[in-house]
C-alpha cells in the first residue's frame, strides 16, 4: 500500500496483513510507507519551491489522531519548512485570509476531502502532477 502517512492503516492494518501472509508461506517484504521515503520527501520539496513562487505553499493532509502520527508531522514540517495542517482545519483557515496559501494535498488520489481544498484552477491530489506520478513510478520500478 501507497499510504503518505504513519496512521493507522501503517500501524495496524498492515502488519496484520502482513502477519497473515507470512502465515499462509507467502513470501512478503514489508516497506516502510511511502510517505516516510527519502526520495519521495525530495520530489515534494521540489514541489513546494515550485509552489512557493507565487504563494506560500501549506501541506494539507488526512486528520491524524496518534502519536506517531504528530511526530511524523513535526519531523515533515521541519524537513520541508511549511505550514501543515489537517485538511478539516482548511476551512477554518481560508476564513482568516488564507488567499496567501496554496494548499498542497498531502494525497495520492482525489477524494471528497482534497477536491474541496483546492481553487478551481488546481489539483486535489499530488498524482495529477506529472512529475510525482512519473517519480512515483521510477520509485516503486527500483524496488528490490
Amino acid at each position: 500500500p501507497l499510504l503518505l502517512l504513519p496512521g493507522k492503516h501503517v500501524q495496524h492494518d498492515i502488519p496484520k496483513i502482513y502477519n497473515r501472509l507470512i502465515n499462509e508461506g507467502i513470501n512478503t517484504q514489508l516497506l516502510p510507507f511511502l510517505g516516510c521515503w527519502n526520495e519521495w520527501i525530495t520530489i515534494l520539496n521540489y514541489i513546494i519551491d515550485i509552489e512557493s513562487k507565487n504563494r506560500e505553499p501549506i501541506l494539507l493532509h488526512h486528520p491524524l489522531s496518534n502519536d506517531l502520527g504528530s511526530s511524523y508531522l513535526k519531523q515533515l514540517r521541519q524537513k520541508l519548512k511549511v505550514p501543515i495542517l489537517p485538511w478539516t482545519k482548511w476551512n477554518e483557515l481560508k476564513k482568516k485570509g488564507a488567499k496567501k496559501y496554496s494548499p498542497i494535498p498531502f494525497s495520492l488520489a482525489p477524494n471528497q476531502n482534497t477536491k474541496n481544498l483546492r481553487q478551481h484552477d488546481s489539483i486535489s491530489s499530488l498524482l495529477e502532477i506529472d512529475i510525482f506520478l512519473i517519480e512515483l513510478i521510477n520509485l516503486l520500478t527500483n524496488l528490490p
